[in-house]
């Protein structure tokens, strides 16, 4: 049965350890490096992932001596295109396990690997905080550019024979993100499963966790908690293609994200879902009183630091977000073929989002 570790303790020394643990099979055939790679040079959130990227494959050249096959994305989502390029890559090159570093879009397009190629190892090096959250999901998410939205990869539940081994990086190495936007993410991704009554055996911990961290408020300032709650979260995310809805972030981001709010971090998007998602769950009855607590304790979080949509173009000054939005939700629906929440309560919850 395979497996997904976050290996402790974090760092590039863990990365250090588990290579020379599996040196003798990864010395058997080249590795595919799949790095993030952007043309926006100085810019300091980049530059952490472009020193991520060239201290991993110093670790795996000049320390490990392993052969590499070097490969780069720039998009924010990977394509069909780049999976198939990527699969040649392994054809020709024989490659047989798999190193991503950097952004959400390298993590999410490295995970569909194992599922088309038999693949021995996949080691993700996230170095963003989203993708930290793509590194812990089951699906990635992949840019349907002719239907204009993000689609699940696979679109149906497997999990691959391929152990994937995850390195939180030290924060030198992590683009720089507002901590709090990682954290009312965290808390919409959190609140959201248990709006859906989600089985998953580490949602209690993870609601636990969020009491902890809210009532220490130095903790959630420190990066590892960060991380690591972050990770939690991203294992309660729905893609709605078994028998539990598709979790709201999700259903909401994957319709809106490359239609009405291309320039907006996931993240951020993710946070600004908070309020909402908070009222939906102050509305039920719960059994346990860690998540009555935490509602309160998100409830008493002042609006004011909490981010909003707002939309950039404008051409659509005077229009609703949430008309506007009704559509593009309904088609990517249908492409999913997904069991999400009424659309009433997504559109609800998008009117509490939206920039007054």
């Amino acid at each position: 049965m395979a497996s997904k570790n976050l290996l402790k303790p974090s760092g590039l020394s863990a990365f250090r350890r588990f290579l020379r643990e599996e040196t003798p099979t990864l010395r058997k055939s080249p590795v595919l490096v799949i790095a993030s790679e952007s043309a926006d040079h100085g810019v300091k959130t980049l530059k952490a992932v472009e020193d991520a990227c060239r201290a991993v494959n110093y670790v795996l050249t000049q320390e490990m001596g392993l052969r590499i096959v070097q490969s780069s994305i720039s998009s924010a989502f990977p394509t069909i295109h780049d999976l198939e390029q990527r699969l040649e890559l392994i054809r020709r090159t024989g490659a047989s396990s798999v190193v991503a570093v950097g952004s959400g879009a390298a993590i999410d397009l490295s995970k569909v690997l194992p599922h088309q190629k038999e693949i021995e190892h996949l080691m993700l090096v996230p170095s963003t905080s989203a993708a930290m959250l793509a590194a812990s999901s089951s699906h990635s998410l992949f840019l349907d550019s002719v239907d204009e939205a993000l689609v699940p990869f696979p679109s149906a539940l497997g999990t691959p024979q391929t152990n994937t081994n995850i390195i939180s990086l030290e924060p030198s190495y992590l683009a720089s993100a507002e901590l709090s936007h990682v954290l009312f993410a965290t808390l919409a991704i959190v609140l959201d499963a248990c709006y859906r009554k989600s089985s998953h055996p580490i949602l209690l911990e993870a609601v636990r966790n969020l009491v902890e961290v809210l009532g220490n408020p130095d903790k959630d300032r420190d990066h590892a908690t960060a991380q690591e709650l972050l990770y939690q979260s991203g294992m309660l995310l729905s893609y709605g293609l078994g028998q539990d809805d598709r979790s709201i972030p999700i259903a909401l981001s994957s319709s809106l994200i490359p239609t009405i709010f291309p320039h907006i971090h996931v993240l951020s998007f993710f946070a600004s879902l908070l309020p909402g998602i908070c009222e939906l769950v102050d509305e039920q009855d719960h059994d346990d009183e860690a998540v009555v607590k935490l509602v309160q304790m998100v409830k008493s979080i002042s609006p004011e630091s909490i981010p909003q949509l707002a939309v950039n173009d404008a051409n659509l000054d005077g229009f609703s977000v949430p008309d506007m939005s009704l559509s593009h939700i309904q088609s990517n629906q249908a492409l999913w073929k997904s069991f999400d929440v009424p659309n009433k309560v997504l559109l609800q919850i998008l009117e509490r989002s939206v920039q007054k």
